[in-house]
């Protein structure tokens, strides 16, 4: 009688062990599908749950270890939120690899709070919330998230964005400041030299009249009348770029800061030739 009940109990532990691999084998398939599927939250949900039932739970590969260690470095030393975007970059990976950890998403949500990127800290908090926390955690979860849903309505509001694009326009202002644009138009026996110096938020223009030898431009001083210069208070930031205009006509700077387009009025139209433009010099 002994013999058969041991002979039961080993049964059913291999058969347990057998059970248990075949789920280790399965949350090992949606983990390689999910890295193919980043963006299904619903296989990812899955995962995170399906890992919390497993008994012992999944081992933390070294490479998801060796990319959190990277993000907890660059999230100590973060300055910026730029910085604290480079510290979520590495925690990304490391959740790639092991998408079942918990506090992996937790510390996301917080780096990603920081770096004020609020929709993307909602969301790892909800994947956190997935994994069945502690009541204590669970309640805290929810307030941070409650928390972040309002940071995202007054980011979105009117004056929110109204000032970022101020923000976002003294900025670019500041990296275009002291750039030189040249252009040459020809006006067949003779050609209009025009230089775009930027300083601050005023452009000044200065035109040239210059010699054409055999169809070729020449600046030289001595050939070039006296340029005249002109300056006009500009540079407001519209739609991702620097714009002066006046009755006739305006100037547009691309956001990089490498090409600058002169554009026209006609019977009310916007007109913009493709070669009325200057090359950063």
């Amino acid at each position: 009688m002994r013999i058969k009940t041991s002979f039961i109990i080993v049964f059913i532990m291999a058969a347990g062990a057998v059970f248990a691999e075949s789920l280790h084998e399965q949350l090992k398939q949606m983990v390689a599908q999910l890295q193919k599927s980043p963006n299904d939250n619903a296989l990812r949900v899955k995962i995170i749950k399906s890992a919390q039932e497993l008994k012992p739970a999944p081992a933390v590969p070294e490479e998801a270890e060796r990319f959190e260690g990277r993000a907890q470095f660059a999230f100590k030393n973060a300055k910026s939120p730029v910085d604290y975007l480079y510290a979520a970059k590495e925690y990304e990976k490391a959740i790639a690899a092991a998408p079942w950890v918990p506090g992996y998403y937790y510390d996301l949500c917080t780096i990603y709070e920081k770096a004020e990127k609020y929709a993307e800290a909602k969301k790892n908090c909800e994947f956190f919330l997935a994994s069945s926390p502690s009541e204590q955690d669970a309640s805290d979860a929810r307030k941070r998230i409650a928390g972040l849903e309002f940071a995202m309505e007054k980011a979105n509001s009117p004056e929110a964005r109204a000032m970022k694009q101020k923000t976002d326009g003294e900025s670019a202002l500041r990296s275009i400041d002291g750039e030189r644009f040249r252009m040459v138009t020809d006006l067949g026996t003779s050609a209009v030299e025009i230089i775009f110096e930027v300083h601050g938020k005023t452009m000044v223009e200065t035109h040239r009249l210059l010699s054409i030898d055999h169809r070729k431009f020449t600046t030289l001083d001595e050939m070039s009348t006296p340029g005249q210069t002109r300056e006009a208070d500009l540079l407001t930031w519209r739609n991702g770029a620097f714009v002066y205009s006046d009755s006739s006509g305006g100037l547009v700077i691309s956001q990089d800061g490498g090409k600058l387009t002169r554009f026209y009025y006609k019977h009310g139209a916007v007109v913009m030739l493709e070669e009325d433009y200057a090359v950063r010099q």
